[in-house]
């Protein structure tokens, strides 16, 4: 991976689903790295699959963590760090991601005003979302907004590949294991 080392992980039992996802480290990043930058989308155009998740989120350690985590699991994961920057990617995408885990408190652009966006968006609409948040009321937020789900921050790796897997294809049946 770009930005971590698997064997960084700490803070787990011998099983995935035990794994938090503030229990992942960052091995290095560079300085100048963003993984919402629009340049790396060139790739991300010709390698489209049903296993496709954007992740968007304005903290830099999460977005990592989750986009490494997705990506361990054989799921091709994309970020942005704001629902502006989230809506940007989606519009150059050839084809949309299968769904979005999205948190709600965001500079420049946060959840709830990114949802009203996408839902005016005929081609957005339609791709599920997935509301990623410490907010107390998660479960009422989610529901104002009218996503698919929700996982409360902090959260077991299992809990994740449970919910994106509503919407994703299997990565192992895909890769032909």
């Amino acid at each position: 991976m770009d930005d971590f080392e698997a064997s960084e992980y700490g803070g787990h039992d011998s099983g995935a689903d035990s794994l938090t996802i503030e229990s992942v480290r960052l091995a290095s990043k560079p300085a100048n790295a963003r993984t919402g930058d629009v340049a790396r989308l060139s790739s991300v155009l010709r390698n489209v699959s049903s296993r496709d998740v954007l992740v968007v989120d304005d903290d830099p350690d999460i977005r990592h963590a989750l986009v490494g985590a997705l990506e361990e699991q054989g799921y091709h994961a994309i970020s942005a760090s704001n629902g502006r920057e989230a809506l940007k990617v989606l519009r150059m995408l050839h084809t949309p991601p299968s769904v979005i885990l999205m948190d709600l408190m965001m500079p420049v652009m946060n959840g709830w005003e990114f949802r009203a966006e996408q839902q005016r968006d005929p081609l957005l609409s339609k791709i599920p979302v997935v509301v990623v948040s410490a907010r107390e009321n998660i479960t009422e937020d989610a529901l104002q907004v009218s996503t698919s789900g929700y996982l409360k921050k902090p959260f077991l790796l299992q809990d994740l590949l449970d919910a994106i897997g509503k919407f994703c294809g299997d990565p192992d049946r895909e890769r032909g294991n």
